[in-house]
């Protein structure tokens, strides 16, 4: 029930007594999730910013759920609703609360020897609340600031883990130029990897990113090339905070950088199943190179999961593509297999985006395969028209991306089992829709015929 909250319904009324009451109430459309990472917060203000792989909203405190807030809420990843208009975050919820002192992830220790903070005052500094490095860098000079890069060079990595540390570092991303810079970067390319595993981690990769030019960004992403382990690429794009940096690198990858790590990820696209940072790809694939897009389907077949329920909200992402060549996998998938295919939820589903998506001649052999007869069984097409559990987008599919003469021939169907058809109330629905279409050329409507009409027009 608590995934209903928040989604789109359509629904008829019926007044009983004084009041008015919702029946036949259908999801017409799921709320949509959205995740990211609370980077900043005011206690003052009871607000704070969110941070997604494309944008920062507002978040208010009043915003979370019961029992979804925590009070060390920066660097906590949280899922939430948008409220597109105002950029707000709304039905907020702590999606995975993390241990500061275990370092939330267990890979990079965030605590400091006594010897080391002795021994190198400035990184005393630099994990100390109060300190005062931070506005202080702003005004060293470049020598001053090289002699801090020298003394905390070894301690970046776990600097960047620290809730307080990683700050430094993105001030010293912020506030450093040339040769220093560059210094910088290579040190925080090196430890990529390592350095997106935890909270703290992620908010410095991310906000380095953010404030690097252009050509840096494209320097420090390149780490991605030297991903060649199957299982580290997997885990990078799943961790709940190394995805996020994956995400907000991807716009920034290029042929050269995603296509080797298409590759490498493919064997391993059934444990990817559902994860964000897979439709991203995808995403990304369909505007910058198609070629991936197949890479990813043709693996799919190759695995036999093209129709697996686990992989279907990918599949129709690939299809709603329009990419000929992916249409033409999932074609082949489905050929001879419609019958069984249509009566599943995400088999329906797969077809409606292949009817909306494929090119004329694909959509044709699928329409033609719902108008077919064998051994004298019900044609698919009087099948469909007939079900009433099932009004989900299929008919406005058909009826918009058929040709009229196609239209005209299921309508003969129709006539064959017309006392089938008409009985129903779903079934004159679909003789409305489709004569309209036929006689007419009109954008399709939704409506209905009454039996009467239709006994008297068959």
């Amino acid at each position: 029930m608590k995934k209903m909250v928040g989604s789109e319904v359509g629904y008829k009324t019926e007044k009983r007594g004084k009041k008015l009451e919702a029946v036949m109430v259908r999801i017409m459309k799921n709320v949509e999730w959205m995740k990211g990472m609370v980077t900043h917060w005011v206690p003052e203000e009871l607000a704070g910013v969110i941070r997604t792989q494309e944008q920062e909203v507002l978040v208010y405190r009043k915003e979370f759920v019961p029992g979804g807030f925590a009070p060390d809420i920066v660097g906590k990843l949280v899922k939430f609703k948008l409220d597109m208009a105002k950029l707000e975050a709304t039905c907020v919820a702590v999606e995975q609360l993390l241990d500061e002192s275990m370092s939330m992830t267990g890979i990079i220790g965030t605590q400091f020897s006594e010897l080391d903070l002795l021994h190198c005052p400035q990184l005393a500094q630099a994990v100390s609340e109060d300190s005062r490095l931070i506005r202080d860098m702003g005004i060293m000079s470049t020598r001053e600031q090289r002699q801090l890069l020298d003394k905390l060079e070894q301690f970046l990595p776990t600097l960047g883990a620290h809730h307080v540390g990683y700050k430094v570092v993105v001030e010293m991303v912020r506030q450093f130029e040339g040769t220093l810079l560059d210094r910088l970067v290579g040190i925080l390319t090196k430890e990529f990897f390592l350095l997106s595993q935890t909270p703290a981690d992620a908010m410095c990769l991310l906000d380095s990113l953010s404030s690097l030019p252009m050509e840096l960004k494209q320097c420090m992403i390149h780490a991605y090339s030297d991903l060649t382990s199957y299982q580290q690429a997997v885990d990078h794009l799943t961790n709940p905070n190394s995805s996020l940096v994956f995400q907000s690198s991807l716009p920034l990858m290029d042929t050269s950088l995603l296509r080797p790590l298409v590759l490498l990820l493919s064997p391993g696209l059934e444990s990817l199943a559902g994860h964000q940072s897979l439709f991203r790809i995808v995403e990304h694939a369909e505007h910058a190179d198609h070629q991936i897009l197949f890479l990813l389907a043709a693996q799919l077949d190759a695995e036999h999961l093209l129709l697996s329920p686990d992989q279907s909200a990918l599949v129709v992402q690939l299809v709603t593509t329009g990419n000929v060549k992916v249409c033409g996998l999932l074609l082949h998938n489905m050929s001879g297999r419609l019958a069984t295919i249509i009566h599943s939820p995400h088999g329906r589903d797969l077809v409606i985006a292949f009817i909306w998506s494929a090119t004329d001649l694909q959509v044709e052999l699928v329409l033609e395969e719902l108008c077919q007869e064998h051994d004298d069984k019900v044609p698919i097409i009087v099948q469909l028209a007939v079900d009433r559990s099932k009004e989900d987008g299929l008919m406005e599919a058909i009826v918009s991306q058929a040709r009229r003469e196609v239209l005209a021939r299921m309508l003969n169907i129709f006539k064959v089992f017309k006392e089938r058809v008409i009985a129903c109330e779903c079934g004159r629905r679909w003789i409305g829709c489709l004569s309209q279409k036929v006689n007419s050329g009109c954008d399709v409507q939704r409506g209905t015929v009454s039996k009467e009409d239709e006994e008297e027009q068959y």
